[in-house]
């Protein structure tokens, strides 16, 4: 399957057909265009308000933008379309005070209130795209093919970092996401917990760069309802994958099926198909993660095998912070997955 393939036959069809969905007006408040230096926009997102039509006009004003989105939920009644055709950088962010000019170290949801996909990326000539710190949810995606919540095609760089995935579906494939890019491609730091799609639960990724860095993810609970189900990530293209310190568990079917060349480093994975990991893979086991309790919590417990199993300087490198915000390496080493143990602090309080 060739994400951008379809992805670019979407959006022109749909362009040429006038049926950009998302330019109807959504729910309620505010999105403000902050000051910034000339050769930058800066909005700050408050609701779904008239951000549909300020996406379509980011995505030809001849400037890098970015979009910072205030801290709550934000329920999302129609997929959101983006065609960024100038050329310029795009940044998304999550968990920022009233102002936007801090984070506030609580978190921004997108709900898709389980009838709608959430977001639709077209970033052409060049156009490097990253979201950070996004909750995704309850999504039902039917459009372009794949990706129940995130649908991305970057002609640059693409980066997927410190989001988190729950409970999204796509009639298709990827139930989280689907992604392409012809840069280096960085998924990091991020949780896909009980996505589900009818192919790849978790996530379709296509990277025909130089790299792809799949990096410190938990991947969990994720399934696939075909025939030979992959509960887990799909992996396609030209480029070289590196998947290292993540979390595969109890994910229908294979975590991992590989239609490239991946190495794989330190990964907590039971099932790769497709085409073997690259004889350069080493330090990788499949063992139950022991979680530290509590709803929804994937932290692992002291007596976790994830913790100080990592690789400390993985290529494609680690993001400072885990998941939460905690420092990334608790010292004496990385543990795997999303988030970091604090051993001392649980050696005492468990």
């Amino acid at each position: 399957m060739n994400i951008q393939a379809w992805m670019c036959s979407q959006v022109i069809k749909r362009s040429r057909g006038g049926q950009l969905r998302g330019l109807v007006a959504f729910m309620v408040i505010v999105l403000t265009l902050l000051p910034m230096p000339a050769s930058a926009s800066l909005y700050c997102v408050s609701s779904m308000t008239g951000f549909q039509a300020a996406l379509s006009s980011a995505g030809l004003n001849a400037q890098d933008d970015e979009f910072r989105f205030r801290s709550g939920t934000i329920a999302v009644d129609q997929q959101l379309i983006f065609n960024v055709l100038d050329g310029h950088s795009v940044t998304m962010s999550g968990g920022w005070g009233a102002a936007c000019n801090a984070e506030d170290g609580d978190v921004t949801i997108l709900d898709g209130q389980g009838t709608n996909g959430i977001l639709f990326v077209n970033a052409f000539s060049g156009a490097d795209f990253s979201v950070r710190r996004i909750t995704f949810t309850n999504a039902a995606g039917d459009y372009a093919g794949a990706g129940g919540a995130l649908q991305v095609n970057a002609a640059g760089n693409l980066t997927i970092e410190s989001c988190r995935f729950f409970v999204n579906r796509h009639s298709g494939g990827g139930g989280a996401f689907a992604v392409a890019a012809n840069g280096t491609m960085r998924v990091r730091n991020n949780l896909f917990f009980a996505n589900q799609a009818v192919q790849y639960g978790a996530a379709e990724i296509l990277a025909n760069g130089n790299a792809a860095y799949i990096t410190s993810n938990t991947i969990v609970a994720n399934s696939a309802t075909d025939t030979g189900p992959y509960g887990g990530f799909w992996l396609a293209g030209d480029a070289h994958f590196t998947l290292a310190n993540n979390l595969f568990w109890v994910n229908s079917g294979a975590d991992v099926n590989n239609t490239t060349v991946a190495t794989l480093l330190n990964n907590d994975v039971t099932n790769v198909a497709g085409n073997p990991p690259d004889a350069s893979s080493a330090h990788n086991f499949s063992q139950a993660p022991i979680y530290a309790g509590g709803l929804f919590n994937f932290r692992q417990s002291s007596r976790s095998p994830l913790v100080n199993a990592g690789l400390d300087n993985p290529p494609g490198g680690l993001t400072a912070v885990d998941l939460d915000g905690a420092t990334r390496i608790q010292p004496p080493h990385v543990d795997i997955g999303a988030y970091e143990t604090d051993v001392i602090f649980y050696s005492g309080f468990e």
